[in-house]
């Protein structure tokens, strides 16, 4: 397989496989040599010493009748056994008084008394030159007198110095063949792994998942390196796979799409025509009831004067009865037709708002005259609240009495005690108008069908004396060409507000 450029990730790992061989070995060889060292000078250490035991033994043997006579030319006879010995420097014999008796060899550094001077055996370092002896010479089992030499050191060192450069050698060496080795099998294992990551780099470059790693000749056997290699194989082509099922379920949702769309496209344009028909129809009978409200009102009118005249004919108490029951009925009917035909005109865009000043005290003092004996009438409050002073609105007085009037009579119908609070309050250059009431309130899951034509939240029995359901309809219209949107809070059983934003009328008009 082929190497993409860019493989100096993969020589640094193995400079640090290199590095961590060469500094196992070197610790390993290191150990080694400090061992072997240690027990190179404890083995010279020991040879020394038992040999300056020795000669110092058989020297204090020679003398100890010339040690014991106090004999000075025997002493010194006595002490040239030691020519034999080539690494004594100097000896020295003393008798218990502590006095030098006879010398051998060089005797500046010889110490003239040793009253004060300690037993010892040599002690020595490997740097040191010469080291010393002191003993005693025994002579049927009493000392007699002391024995001191001092022996040079310069051969042993020169032989254990050598010792120590032919291992430290041998150790290097050992070292360099281990990095060899080191450098061949790491080159094998690093090998396939590096081939292992070109085949990725390209896979990644490409995109192509059809390629596949080869496996190293230095690794045709089962090893890690190869179950990973087969791994890796496994995976590219469990990729592979998926990629093509991916694009088969591709291709296969973008032709469901397609043919989605256009069921939609033709559904959706279906519907559009239908909805198109719809409020056509819509609009041809807003405009014929817009057009034919004076014919419709005419058959209303003519029944409440037929009603009256027949209320002066001197009726019975039955007869009275079934007139009271055909004035509601005519109530009723005029009230539904008002509404719809209010809808109607607003439907048709017959109706355009005229802005203008409206103050806010002519407009509560006209609501206050039209609803105050109907809320009396249910023994409820009705109240206004507003800022104190000169308020006025800019909008059409018109329609937003129509507005008021709706949102006003619906509270009054829907309460039974309590009261009805009419707000007016002042945020930045607009006003909040409120309509609060104590009312049975309106259900969350209600509150987005109040609006909706002959919806009606707490007349389930479609009691015609609480309305037709068309009040809050025709009021979110005007509010809509008012440019304004009623928004509704309210807590079942505590009761309802309905607020919109109206601009307040420029100051100084």
């Amino acid at each position: 397989m082929p190497q993409l450029p860019g493989n100096s990730r993969y020589g640094s790992i193995r400079s640090k496989l290199f590095l961590l061989v060469l500094l196992v070995s070197a610790i390993a060889l290191t150990i080694s040599m400090v061992g072997g060292a240690l027990l190179e000078w404890n083995k010279q250490q020991e040879q020394v010493r038992q040999s300056l035991v020795t000669t110092a033994r058989a020297a204090g043997i020679a003398a100890s009748a010339a040690l014991a006579f106090h004999d000075r030319k025997a002493a010194g006879d006595a002490l040239r056994i030691l020519q034999a010995q080539t690494m004594i420097e100097a000896a020295a014999l003393y008798p218990l008084e502590g006095y030098r008796l006879a010398t051998y060899g060089d005797s500046g550094g010889l110490p003239d008394n040793v009253s004060k001077l300690s037993e010892h055996l040599p002690d020595f370092t490997p740097w040191s030159a010469a080291t010393t002896l002191f003993q005693p010479v025994v002579l049927d089992g009493s000392a007699i007198g002391h024995l001191y030499l001092r022996a040079s050191l310069l051969d042993y060192r020169r032989t254990y110095l050598l010792h120590a450069a032919l291992m430290i050698g041998a150790n290097l060496l050992g070292l360099l063949l281990a990095a060899g080795l080191a450098m061949r099998f790491i080159d094998r294992i690093v090998k396939p792994v590096r081939e292992l990551a070109g085949t990725s780099r390209q896979v990644r470059a490409s995109g192509n998942f059809s390629l596949r790693a080869v496996p190293s000749e230095a690794n045709l056997g089962r090893d890690e390196i190869s179950e990973l290699v087969d791994s890796f194989n496994a995976m590219l082509a469990e990729i592979e796979r998926r990629e093509r099922d991916l694009t088969s379920y591709h291709k296969l949702l973008e032709s469901r799409v397609l043919e989605r769309t256009a069921s939609l496209h033709t559904a959706n344009r279906e519907l559009q025509l239908a909805k198109e028909a719809a409020e056509a129809a819509t609009l041809a009978k807003s405009r014929f009831l817009a057009a034919a409200s004076h014919d419709l009102r005419q058959p209303i009118q003519a029944i409440n004067l037929f009603k009256e005249a027949l209320d002066k004919t001197g009726l019975n108490g039955e007869q009275t009865r079934i007139s009271h029951f055909l004035s509601r009925a005519i109530l009723n009917l005029g009230e539904l037709l008002d509404a719809l035909l209010d809808i109607s005109k607003l439907d048709t865009g017959a109706v355009a708002p005229q802005p203008g000043v409206l103050g806010v005290h002519k407009l509560f003092s006209d609501i206050d005259a039209e609803f105050s004996l109907l809320a009396a009438a249910k023994s409820l409050r009705f109240k206004f609240s507003f800022p104190p002073g000169a308020t006025a609105l800019f909008t059409d007085g018109a329609l937003l009495q129509g507005l008021l009037r709706n949102l006003i009579g619906n509270a009054i119908k829907y309460t039974e005690r309590g009261g009805v609070l009419v707000a007016l309050r002042r945020r930045g250059d607009q006003a909040l108008i409120q309509v609060w009431d104590t009312g049975i309130g309106i259900a969350p899951e209600h509150r987005a069908m109040i609006f909706d034509e002959y919806f009606q939240a707490g007349n389930p029995e479609r009691d015609k004396a609480k309305g037709l359901g068309l009040g809050l309809a025709i009021a979110r219209r005007l509010a809509t060409l008012l440019n304004t949107e009623i928004v509704c809070h309210s807590r079942p059983g505590k009761g309802s507000v309905f607020e919109f934003r109206l601009p307040l009328a420029p100051n100084g008009q």
